[in-house]
C-alpha cells in the first residue's frame, strides 16, 4: 500500500504572475505538485499542455483506485478468459510498480 498524499486532488489555477497551476489535496492544505505553464513565451495565460498535465495528475488517486479494482479481478479474469488477460497483466504490473513491489 502506498502512502501518498490522500486523494482527491484537485486542479487550482493560482491566477498569479507566474502563470502556473497547483494540484490540492482536498483533505487539507496541501499542495501536491506545480505545474509550470510549459511554453513562457505564451502570456495569455496556462496552455492547453498544462491543463492536460494537472488533469492527469490530478487523477492519480482514483486511477489508483482502479488499478486495484482491476487487481482483485486478475485470477478470475486469467483462469475464465485467457484470451483476455493482457491488459489485466499490465495494469497489475503497474499497480505493483507504483506500490513499490
Amino acid at each position: 500500500m502506498t502512502t501518498h498524499t490522500p486523494g482527491p486532488w484537485n486542479v487550482v489555477d493560482t491566477n498569479d504572475n507566474r502563470r502556473r497551476l497547483q494540484i490540492h489535496s482536498s483533505l487539507g492544505p496541501v499542495i501536491v505538485a506545480l505545474i509550470p505553464n510549459v511554453d513562457e513565451r505564451d502570456m495569455t495565460g496556462i496552455t492547453k499542455e498544462a491543463n492536460a498535465n494537472a488533469r492527469l495528475i490530478a487523477a492519480a488517486p482514483r486511477m489508483l483506485d482502479a488499478l486495484r479494482e482491476i487487481d482483485e479481478w486478475y485470477d478470475l479474469i486469467k483462469q475464465n478468459y485467457p484470451e483476455m488477460v493482457r491488459p489485466f497483466t499490465r495494469a497489475r504490473a503497474l499497480l505493483r510498480e507504483i506500490e513499490g513491489g
